[in-house]
């Protein structure tokens, strides 16, 4: 299977403004597979006044994006999925992981337990943050700095658990516990 890997994104185009960046592998437009420039071309030209479901990978992370041109302002190169098997393989399946806080899944039974899939990350508040949270402690009220980098943190830390968990080739996470101190 081919698809397509993004060698440079201009500073101006459509690219740019959806947040595609250099390295990401481009899966799908409107669940048609980008296996040539020629498919992603006569997809985004073929569009009319629709916009476009793009759904691309960036290290492990699914991103889908709404496509509103005719040119997304990249270059692209072929990318392997079958000499990148591996890669490809662990981008998808991170995915298609089930996590949940619950002892079980309906639907579901554990067949096989694997391993034990941790994730630890760290915040560093920077002074001009702790400057403001501790405005915000002063006046009352919820610090949306603190509450967002919070939510930033909450997510890399799931996504590192699903990656572990794709290396285990697990299908799901059950049990999952975040702690913050």
């Amino acid at each position: 299977m081919k698809r397509l890997k993004v060698a440079t994104v201009s500073e101006t185009g459509e690219a740019k403004r959806l947040g595609i960046e250099r390295e990401d592998v481009l899966d799908t437009l409107n669940g048609i597979a980008l296996e040539s420039i020629d498919v992603l071309i006569q997809g985004l030209k073929s569009r009319g006044e629709q916009a476009c479901q793009l759904v691309a990978y960036r290290q492990g992370r699914r991103l889908c994006v709404e496509v509103s041109s005719d040119s997304l302002g990249v270059t692209l190169s072929p990318y392997d999925t079958e000499q990148n098997q591996e890669e490809w393989v662990l981008m998808r399946r991170v995915h298609e992981l089930v996590l949940t806080t619950a002892p079980s899944i309906d639907g579901y039974r554990v067949s096989k337990t694997l391993d034990i899939v941790t994730a630890e990350c760290v915040l560093g508040m920077n002074m001009f943050r702790d400057m403001l949270t501790a405005v915000t402690d002063v006046i009352g009220g919820p610090s949306g700095t603190s509450q967002n980098a919070l939510r930033e943190l909450r997510q890399r830390c799931i996504h590192d658990l699903r990656i572990e968990a794709a290396q285990l080739q697990a299908d799901g996470i059950i049990g999952v516990a975040l702690n913050y101190s």
